[in-house]
Protein backbone atom coordinates (compact mmCIF):
# COMPACT_ATOMS: atom_id res chain seq x y z
CA UNK A 1 0.00 0.00 0.00
CA UNK A 2 1.51 3.54 -0.73
CA UNK A 3 2.04 5.96 1.69
CA UNK A 4 0.02 8.21 1.29
CA UNK A 5 0.79 12.35 1.86
CA UNK A 6 -1.69 14.59 3.27
CA UNK A 7 0.67 17.84 4.16
CA UNK A 8 -1.51 19.22 1.44
CA UNK A 9 -4.69 17.37 1.91
CA UNK A 10 -7.65 19.63 2.55
CA UNK A 11 -11.83 18.88 3.23
CA UNK A 12 -12.14 22.54 1.85
CA UNK A 13 -14.03 22.37 -1.39
CA UNK A 14 -15.87 19.06 -1.05
CA UNK A 15 -19.81 18.82 -1.02
CA UNK A 16 -20.89 15.99 1.33
CA UNK A 17 -24.50 16.24 3.10
CA UNK A 18 -22.03 15.81 6.68
CA UNK A 19 -19.91 18.19 7.67
CA UNK A 20 -16.25 16.07 7.72
CA UNK A 21 -14.86 17.75 10.14
CA UNK A 22 -17.50 16.70 12.30
CA UNK A 23 -17.13 13.16 11.80
CA UNK A 24 -13.88 13.15 12.39
CA UNK A 25 -14.63 15.28 15.77
CA UNK A 26 -17.42 11.71 16.26
CA UNK A 27 -14.72 9.48 15.47
CA UNK A 28 -12.07 10.71 17.86
CA UNK A 29 -14.33 10.98 20.19
CA UNK A 30 -15.27 7.10 19.73
CA UNK A 31 -11.58 6.03 19.87
CA UNK A 32 -11.23 8.20 23.25
CA UNK A 33 -14.36 6.47 24.52
CA UNK A 34 -12.47 2.78 23.58
CA UNK A 35 -9.35 4.00 25.20
CA UNK A 36 -11.13 4.37 28.39
CA UNK A 37 -11.21 8.15 28.57
CA UNK A 38 -14.56 8.97 27.36
CA UNK A 39 -18.17 8.28 29.20
CA UNK A 40 -20.94 5.41 27.66
CA UNK A 41 -19.56 4.89 23.96
CA UNK A 42 -21.11 2.96 21.28
CA UNK A 43 -19.93 0.04 21.18
CA UNK A 44 -18.84 0.46 17.20
CA UNK A 45 -18.87 3.47 15.08
CA UNK A 46 -20.09 2.40 11.53
CA UNK A 47 -19.93 4.79 8.07
CA UNK A 48 -21.23 4.39 4.59
CA UNK A 49 -20.28 6.31 2.17
CA UNK A 50 -21.59 6.76 -0.84
CA UNK A 51 -22.26 8.91 -3.95
CA UNK A 52 -20.42 9.58 -7.81
CA UNK A 53 -17.08 8.15 -8.72
CA UNK A 54 -14.54 10.60 -7.90
CA UNK A 55 -15.97 12.76 -5.54
CA UNK A 56 -13.54 11.78 -2.74
CA UNK A 57 -15.09 8.81 -0.44
CA UNK A 58 -11.64 6.85 -0.67
CA UNK A 59 -9.19 9.51 -0.04
CA UNK A 60 -11.83 10.60 2.86
CA UNK A 61 -11.62 7.25 4.80
CA UNK A 62 -7.46 7.31 4.28
CA UNK A 63 -7.62 10.71 5.83
CA UNK A 64 -9.84 9.55 8.39
CA UNK A 65 -6.74 6.96 9.76
CA UNK A 66 -4.43 9.66 9.83
CA UNK A 67 -6.36 11.68 11.76
CA UNK A 68 -6.84 8.84 14.45
CA UNK A 69 -3.54 7.45 14.11
CA UNK A 70 -4.93 4.10 12.68
CA UNK A 71 -4.21 1.73 10.24
CA UNK A 72 -6.71 1.46 7.18
CA UNK A 73 -7.22 -1.96 6.33
CA UNK A 74 -9.25 -1.92 3.04
CA UNK A 75 -10.65 -4.98 1.72
CA UNK A 76 -12.49 -5.29 -1.74
CA UNK A 77 -14.55 -8.42 -2.59
CA UNK A 78 -12.45 -9.94 -5.43
CA UNK A 79 -10.52 -10.73 -1.61
CA UNK A 80 -13.49 -11.81 0.24
CA UNK A 81 -15.77 -14.03 -2.25
CA UNK A 82 -14.90 -17.42 -3.18
CA UNK A 83 -15.89 -20.61 -5.49
CA UNK A 84 -15.39 -22.94 -2.33
CA UNK A 85 -18.57 -23.61 -0.06
CA UNK A 86 -17.91 -21.76 3.43
CA UNK A 87 -14.74 -20.00 2.42
CA UNK A 88 -16.91 -17.16 1.39
CA UNK A 89 -17.98 -16.51 4.75
CA UNK A 90 -14.53 -17.50 6.52
CA UNK A 91 -13.19 -14.45 4.67
CA UNK A 92 -15.68 -11.88 5.70
CA UNK A 93 -14.87 -13.23 9.40
CA UNK A 94 -11.22 -13.17 9.26
CA UNK A 95 -11.16 -9.63 7.73
CA UNK A 96 -13.24 -8.41 10.83
CA UNK A 97 -10.74 -10.39 13.25
CA UNK A 98 -7.47 -9.09 11.38
CA UNK A 99 -9.17 -5.53 11.92
CA UNK A 100 -10.35 -6.33 15.15
CA UNK A 101 -6.46 -7.16 16.79
CA UNK A 102 -4.72 -4.34 15.16
CA UNK A 103 -7.58 -1.48 15.98
CA UNK A 104 -7.72 -0.70 12.49
CA UNK A 105 -9.88 1.53 10.31
CA UNK A 106 -11.62 -1.22 8.41
CA UNK A 107 -12.51 -0.35 5.43
CA UNK A 108 -14.93 -2.56 2.70
CA UNK A 109 -14.66 -0.29 -1.13
CA UNK A 110 -17.66 -1.18 -3.30
CA UNK A 111 -20.22 -1.99 -1.03
CA UNK A 112 -22.88 -2.78 -3.21
CA UNK A 113 -20.37 -5.94 -3.74
CA UNK A 114 -21.01 -7.21 -0.26
CA UNK A 115 -24.58 -6.55 0.56
CA UNK A 116 -27.13 -8.51 -1.87
CA UNK A 117 -30.37 -7.19 -1.26
CA UNK A 118 -31.65 -10.36 -0.36
CA UNK A 119 -34.98 -10.11 -1.98
CA UNK A 120 -33.31 -9.86 -5.20
CA UNK A 121 -31.16 -12.97 -4.45
CA UNK A 122 -31.22 -15.76 -7.27
CA UNK A 123 -28.29 -17.98 -5.58
CA UNK A 124 -27.94 -18.63 -1.79
CA UNK A 125 -24.58 -17.90 -1.74
CA UNK A 126 -25.77 -14.07 -2.28
CA UNK A 127 -28.21 -14.31 0.95
CA UNK A 128 -26.06 -16.22 3.16
CA UNK A 129 -22.77 -13.34 2.43
CA UNK A 130 -24.66 -10.64 3.16
CA UNK A 131 -26.06 -12.31 6.51
CA UNK A 132 -22.42 -13.17 6.87
CA UNK A 133 -21.63 -9.40 6.56
CA UNK A 134 -24.15 -8.35 8.45
CA UNK A 135 -23.78 -10.77 11.56
CA UNK A 136 -20.09 -9.72 11.72
CA UNK A 137 -21.07 -6.31 11.47
CA UNK A 138 -23.67 -6.18 14.43
CA UNK A 139 -20.60 -8.12 16.59
CA UNK A 140 -17.94 -5.56 15.69
CA UNK A 141 -16.49 -3.06 18.13
CA UNK A 142 -14.27 -1.11 16.32
CA UNK A 143 -14.39 1.38 13.26
CA UNK A 144 -15.98 0.29 9.88
CA UNK A 145 -16.61 2.15 6.75
CA UNK A 146 -18.46 1.07 3.61
CA UNK A 147 -18.27 3.28 0.38
CA UNK A 148 -20.04 2.65 -3.14
CA UNK A 149 -21.20 4.54 -6.34
CA UNK A 150 -24.71 2.73 -5.74
CA UNK A 151 -26.32 3.41 -2.84
CA UNK A 152 -29.81 1.72 -4.60
CA UNK A 153 -27.87 -1.36 -4.88
CA UNK A 154 -27.52 -2.29 -1.03
CA UNK A 155 -29.53 -4.52 1.03
CA UNK A 156 -32.17 -2.91 3.29
CA UNK A 157 -31.52 -3.82 6.09
CA UNK A 158 -27.21 -3.39 5.69
CA UNK A 159 -28.15 0.58 5.05
CA UNK A 160 -29.91 0.67 8.47
CA UNK A 161 -26.77 -0.80 10.37
CA UNK A 162 -24.79 2.74 9.48
CA UNK A 163 -24.56 4.86 12.36
CA UNK A 164 -23.62 7.89 9.65
CA UNK A 165 -24.70 7.92 6.28
CA UNK A 166 -22.42 10.21 3.92
CA UNK A 167 -23.21 11.28 0.52
CA UNK A 168 -20.29 12.46 -1.35
CA UNK A 169 -21.80 14.77 -4.37
CA UNK A 170 -20.44 16.81 -6.99
CA UNK A 171 -19.00 19.83 -6.42
CA UNK A 172 -20.75 23.02 -5.88
CA UNK A 173 -19.51 26.48 -7.98
CA UNK A 174 -17.21 26.97 -5.50
CA UNK A 175 -15.77 23.39 -4.92
CA UNK A 176 -14.85 24.01 -8.65
CA UNK A 177 -12.69 27.02 -8.36
CA UNK A 178 -11.28 25.42 -4.77
CA UNK A 179 -9.90 22.45 -6.87
CA UNK A 180 -8.85 24.19 -10.05
CA UNK A 181 -6.96 26.40 -8.05
CA UNK A 182 -5.37 23.84 -6.06
CA UNK A 183 -4.25 21.46 -8.65
CA UNK A 184 -4.56 23.00 -11.85
CA UNK A 185 -3.54 26.93 -11.78
CA UNK A 186 -0.11 26.01 -10.98
CA UNK A 187 0.29 23.99 -13.81
CA UNK A 188 -0.12 27.02 -15.78
CA UNK A 189 3.59 29.17 -16.25
CA UNK A 190 4.20 32.56 -16.16
CA UNK A 191 0.24 33.43 -16.87
CA UNK A 192 -0.64 34.10 -13.67
CA UNK A 193 -4.13 32.28 -12.57
CA UNK A 194 -7.09 32.71 -14.33
CA UNK A 195 -8.69 35.77 -14.87
CA UNK A 196 -12.68 36.74 -14.06
CA UNK A 197 -14.14 35.51 -17.25
CA UNK A 198 -12.37 31.96 -17.10
CA UNK A 199 -13.00 31.74 -13.46
CA UNK A 200 -16.78 31.86 -14.84
CA UNK A 201 -16.68 29.35 -16.97
CA UNK A 202 -14.98 26.66 -14.40
CA UNK A 203 -17.65 27.74 -12.14
CA UNK A 204 -20.26 27.06 -14.19
CA UNK A 205 -19.27 23.87 -15.44
CA UNK A 206 -21.93 21.39 -13.74
CA UNK A 207 -21.26 17.83 -12.37
CA UNK A 208 -17.50 18.09 -11.55
CA UNK A 209 -15.34 15.97 -9.32
CA UNK A 210 -12.23 16.28 -7.64
CA UNK A 211 -11.38 13.18 -9.68
CA UNK A 212 -12.12 15.27 -12.56
CA UNK A 213 -10.00 17.62 -12.20
CA UNK A 214 -7.15 14.92 -10.54
CA UNK A 215 -7.44 13.02 -13.91
CA UNK A 216 -6.52 16.39 -16.08
CA UNK A 217 -3.45 17.60 -13.82
CA UNK A 218 -2.01 13.97 -14.45
CA UNK A 219 -2.81 14.92 -18.66
CA UNK A 220 -0.91 18.15 -18.18
CA UNK A 221 1.61 17.31 -15.66
CA UNK A 222 4.81 16.40 -18.07
CA UNK A 223 3.80 19.37 -20.67
CA UNK A 224 6.00 22.64 -20.73
CA UNK A 225 4.39 25.08 -18.14
CA UNK A 226 4.92 27.33 -21.03
CA UNK A 227 2.78 25.60 -23.53
CA UNK A 228 0.01 25.16 -20.74
CA UNK A 229 -3.18 27.67 -20.49
CA UNK A 230 -6.22 28.03 -18.67
CA UNK A 231 -8.25 27.87 -21.81
CA UNK A 232 -6.43 24.46 -22.57
CA UNK A 233 -7.57 23.27 -18.64
CA UNK A 234 -10.81 24.21 -18.95
CA UNK A 235 -11.57 22.63 -21.97
CA UNK A 236 -10.11 19.17 -20.68
CA UNK A 237 -12.30 19.84 -17.71
CA UNK A 238 -15.42 20.14 -20.04
CA UNK A 239 -14.51 16.73 -21.65
CA UNK A 240 -14.23 14.99 -18.45
CA UNK A 241 -17.72 16.74 -17.28
CA UNK A 242 -18.97 15.62 -20.99
CA UNK A 243 -18.04 12.28 -20.31
CA UNK A 244 -20.78 11.96 -17.94
CA UNK A 245 -23.66 12.71 -20.57
CA UNK A 246 -25.48 15.89 -18.64
CA UNK A 247 -23.12 18.40 -19.31
CA UNK A 248 -24.66 21.57 -20.69
CA UNK A 249 -23.36 23.62 -23.51
CA UNK A 250 -21.14 26.36 -22.25
CA UNK A 251 -19.97 29.21 -24.98
CA UNK A 252 -16.70 30.33 -22.87
CA UNK A 253 -14.12 28.81 -25.54
CA UNK A 254 -16.57 30.62 -28.22
CA UNK A 255 -15.81 34.17 -26.38
CA UNK A 256 -11.93 33.45 -26.85
CA UNK A 257 -11.46 32.63 -30.67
Amino acid sequence: VKKRDFASYSLEGLNTSHGLEDIIAVAKRYVSGKNGTGGNMARSLTLLLHGLPGTGKTEFVYYLGEALGKEVVIRRCSEIESMWVGQTEKNVAEAFDEAQRSEAVLFFDEADSFFYPRKDARHSWEKSFTNEMLAQLDNYTGIAVFATNEIEGLDHAAIRRFKFKVEFRPLTPEGNLHFYNALLSPLVGKNGGPDREEMLAIAEIPNLTPGDFAVVRDQFLLEDPDAVTHEKLIESLMVEAGHKGRTKKIGFLHTLT
